[in-house]
Formats: structure tokens, C-alpha cells, sequence
């Protein structure tokens, strides 16, 4: 009897410790990441620039199309920003970023004329803080992302490009 006992203990706990494990591998990772689709925006219109601080060692003035920025549902903040140089010189770039991954991606260029020019072979970068890349990296640190969280709001990142200015 308590060898019957003994084993009918040892069954249940082998079940038990069966079950649990199902239970605990039933687990199934999210999917991979697919980017979602994207319009290109108008091309940028001087009276929407919203201007933001990148750095003190840059010379160049950054502005961001207020029209053209959209928090996607694939959690890509696309934009268009607006570099002007001392001499007056800009560049227009419409780009993304995603704050999960700290990556950004330009998708395409404004030509002389103001039409897009898509960027052929446009690939996901890591963002990284030096000199070319100081703006992106200035606005997932300062304004587009939370901790590898994109902003909720296209206000709230308006607000905080604003508040820099205010700063300096």
C-alpha cells in the first residue's frame, strides 16, 4: 500500500511539474516588426517650420514641417525636417524614426524645385550622436521618443520642439 502510495505521489508530482511546464512555454513571441506604408508629405512650406535646438557646436539652424509629422502605427515618427546653413542654403529630408530600436531612415530628398526625390536603397540606421547625424539624434532624444517609446501625440512632440527654443 505505500509503494502504491508512493507512486501515485510521484505520478502527480511528475503531471504537476508536465503542466506547469506547457503552461510556461505556451508563450509565443510577438511577430516580427513589419514597417508600414507612408504617403510622402507636401513639400515643406516655410511659414510650418517649427525650428529646434540640436547643438551649440553646429552653425546650421533645424526646423521640422509642423504639417508633416506622423506617428505611424508601426511606431515610425515620420517628418519632414528643413536644414538651413548660415549662407542660407537648405536641404529638405523626409525621414523616420523608430524610437524601439533607435533607428532612423530617410526616404527621400527635396530637389531644388520642392518635388520629392525617393531614396533608392533606403535602409533603417542606427542613430548616432556626432556631427551629421547630431539632429536625429537630437530628436529621439529630446523629442520624439520617451525611452524607446514614440510620443503619443504629434502636440506633445510641437511642445517640446517649442520649448526648446524658448531655452536658448
Amino acid at each position: 500500500m505505500k509503494s502504491g502510495l508512493c507512486l501515485a505521489a510521484s505520478l502527480l508530482a511528475l503531471f504537476s511539474c508536465s503542466a506547469n511546464a506547457l503552461v510556461e512555454n505556451d508563450f509565443e513571441p510577438p511577430p516580427p516588426w513589419v514597417e508600414g506604408t507612408f504617403v510622402l508629405p507636401p513639400s515643406p512650406d516655410k511659414a510650418e517650420l517649427e525650428p529646434f535646438y540640436v547643438s551649440a557646436v553646429t552653425n546650421n539652424d533645424f526646423y521640422i514641417d509642423r504639417r508633416a509629422i506622423v506617428i505611424g502605427e508601426d511606431g515610425v515618427i515620420r517628418y519632414t525636417m528643413v536644414i538651413r546653413s548660415p549662407s542660407g542654403a537648405e536641404t529638405a529630408t523626409f525621414e523616420g524614426i523608430r524610437c524601439q530600436s533607435a533607428e532612423w531612415r530617410m526616404y527621400a530628398t527635396a530637389s531644388p524645385s520642392g518635388q520629392w526625390i525617393p531614396v533608392k536603397n533606403s535602409t533603417w540606421r542606427l542613430i548616432e550622436d556626432n556631427g551629421l547625424n547630431r539632429a536625429r539624434a537630437a530628436l529621439a532624444k529630446e523629442y520624439v521618443c520617451d525611452n524607446g517609446t514614440p510620443a503619443t501625440t504629434v502636440r506633445e512632440i510641437l511642445d517640446k520642439l517649442r520649448r526648446s527654443m524658448s531655452r536658448y
